[in-house]
Order: C-alpha cells, then structure tokens, then sequence
C-alpha cells in the first residue's frame, strides 16, 4: 500500500509522475486525486487538477474543480477575481459564454485593474455573436444561407447603420432584422466557412451541435472513446462525471479501474473494483478486474478469491467467458499448493460441473 500521508506529497507524486506533453498520464491524475481523496477542501489540490485538466482540454472537470475552491469563498478579492476568470475561460472553451461573461463580470468587479480579464471577456462576446449569428442561420440550407449573406456584406458596406435596419423591411427581409446588429466582418467570416463545407460537413456539423443528454452512459462511451484515441486524462475525467452524476454507479467505476488497470495504477484500480463491489455485491465484472490485478500483483489467494465469487454468480454478462475462468482458477490452484484453496473442500461457490477432475484437489 502506499504510504503517503499528506496533501503535498501526493501533489508532488503527481508532478513528478507528469511528463513533457499532453495528455498527463493516468498516474498523474490519479495521485492527485487521492490528494483530493484524503482532503476534499485542499486549494492546493484543486487548483493542481485544475491545471492539469484545461491543459488536457477537460474542460468541464477544469471547471468542477475551480468551482470547489470558489464554494469556499475565500477572504482574498484578487485570488478570487482569478479563478473566476480561470473559470470564465474554460466556460469560454467550451462555447458557454453566458456562463463564461457572469464570471468574466465578477472577476472585473473583484480585480478591476486586471486587464486580462477584459481581453478574455471580449472574446467571449465575440464568440457569443458568432453562435448567434449561426444559431439564427443553420435553418436554411447552404445556397440559402448565401443568398441571403452576401447582399448583407454589400448593404453593410453600402449603407450606415441607422439605414441597414429600414433597408432590410424595404426589402422585405423582416425576418433577418437580427443581421443588423451582426458585423460585416463577422458575416463575411462565415459565409468563407461554409462555401468550403461539402454537404457531409454540414450534416456532422448540424449533429455536433444537437446537446447530448448528459447520461452516465454517455460520460462512459465517451470514455471509451477517448481511451481508444489515448487521451487518457479526458477519458478519466468522463467517468469522474458519470461518478459524480451517478455516485451509486458501479459501471462507472470498474470502467475507471480499468483505465488504471492498463495505465499500471493498481491501487487506484483495486479501490475502484472493491467500491464498485460494496455497491453491487453481484457485479461480476468487478470481481473480474480485481482477479486480473492481484494476478499481476501476485496475490494469488485474492485472485482465486474473486475467481470463485464470479463462478458463483454464473454472470449473464456474454463477455465473461466462464470456461476461461474455470480454468484459470485450476491453474492457480495446481500452482500453489500452500493456498488456502489447494486443501478447499468448499463447493458453494461452483456448482457440481465446475470443477469435474476435483479429486486431484484433494
């Protein structure tokens, strides 16, 4: 077991499990968070995977932990003006920027000679415009779009702006009022974007931008994905929300610990496997995960303990070959004699054809 006792020698396990580049290494986000394990108020923590998850590009896990120091109303207006604005801009990356400018204004109002704030503001309202400006467009297919665009760059340049709004009921574009209040600079920018947009393009574009119900099957998909991709901390960071959206989720933490698992982070592995049993004493897979972790950490008695806790079960799960299972256990069991399962005469756990060569056990 690990030794660590503090905060800080965790945080520095951690830093000095980081290598050059991103993405961090699942034993880097793992240390810390223990450190957030062992004191869930730690500043110095949060703030740590905080800036391990936005250089990663986990945005809303940047977030979740910026927010838990800004719960703990902390005495100084400067620190707090910048984790408002550490947050303003992870909402920013993430195309929130309603949520983004609420937290740009109170860092302002905290830290008003912080010009940094103003510039990070600025370009959240320029996004804002920019989603607007689409939000109010995508209705139309794409020779729409154009046709209706590229006059607006022309009367936009032709006539003031007092006169742009009159232009448009003249000529019986009422709908569009809202383009008067859109620059031409803003217009021209994504009319070039989408003439370069083939037809698949724009059909991936129009699902990219349909919200996705944030299920912990979601989180845990999109684990999958960034796993497979090898974006480990992303990865990490979509089953820590399915944990968080669903604590009692025993799903969430096996596919967690078998992130760990492959990354070579046993420990952290192990507890996901054994929280994901207290929760669901029938979880097969769990047993399963933990069997192949205390096999490589050669914990043979463990292993064999979990092997026949699966047999036990007879899991409906088609994945969990039970032959390979069976078979597995009889090897271990021929290899040490000394366990405490060579001598067993214990039959609960199988049932009378999982084991049909049982006398050389004996």
């Amino acid at each position: 077991m690990n030794s660590h006792t503090t905060v800080d020698e965790y945080i520095k396990e951690s830093k000095a499990a980081t290598e050059p580049g991103y993405p961090h290494s699942a034993k880097t986000i793992a240390y810390a968070n223990r450190a957030i394990k062992l004191d869930p108020t730690s500043i110095t923590a949060h703030i740590w995977l905080y800036e391990l998850h936005h250089k990663d590009a986990a945005y809303d896990e940047a977030i979740y932990h910026v927010s838990q120091i800004l719960d703990q109303n902390l005495s100084d207006p400067a620190l707090n003006a910048t984790f408002y604005h550490n947050r303003g801009s992870a909402y920013t990356n993430l195309n929130k920027f309603i949520k983004a400018i609420s937290d740009f204004e109170k860092a302002i109002e905290l830290d008003p000679e912080n010009t940094s704030i103003y510039e990070s503001a600025k370009s959240a309202l320029s996004g804002m415009k920019q989603i607007t400006l689409y939000k109010h467009i995508k209705r139309y297919p794409i020779d729409e779009q154009i046709a209706l665009l590229e006059p607006c760059i022309s009367m936009k340049k032709s006539l003031p702006a007092e006169k742009q709004k009159t232009n448009l009921l003249k000529e019986r574009l009422w709908e569009y009022e809202w383009l008067s209040t859109v620059s031409i600079g803003e217009i021209a920018s994504y009319v070039a974007k989408i003439k370069l947009m083939t037809a698949a393009e724009k059909a991936s574009a129009d699902a990219a931008n349909i919200q996705t119900p944030q299920t912990t099957k979601h989180y845990l998909d999109k684990a999958d994905e960034y796993y497979y991709n090898r974006k480990i901390s992303l990865a990490i960071s979509c089953c820590n929300h399915a944990i968080r959206l669903d604590p009692n989720c025993a799903t969430a933490y096996v596919s967690r610990a078998n992130i760990f698992l492959r990354e070579g982070v046993y420990e952290d592995a192990i507890s996901d496997c054994s929280e994901a049993i207290r929760q669901d004493a029938n979880y097969a897979r769990a047993y399963l995960t933990r069997a192949k972790i205390y096999e490589i950490q050669e914990e043979t008695d463990k292993a064999i303990t979990d092997l026949r806790a699966i047999l036990r079960l007879k899991p409906s799960d088609k994945s969990i070959n039970l032959e390979e299972v069976r078979e597995n256990l009889r090897s271990k069991q021929r290899s040490t004699p000394n366990s405490i399962w060579y001598h067993s005469t214990d039959d609960s756990a199988e049932d009378e054809n999982d084991y049909p060569n049982k006398k050389e056990f004996k």
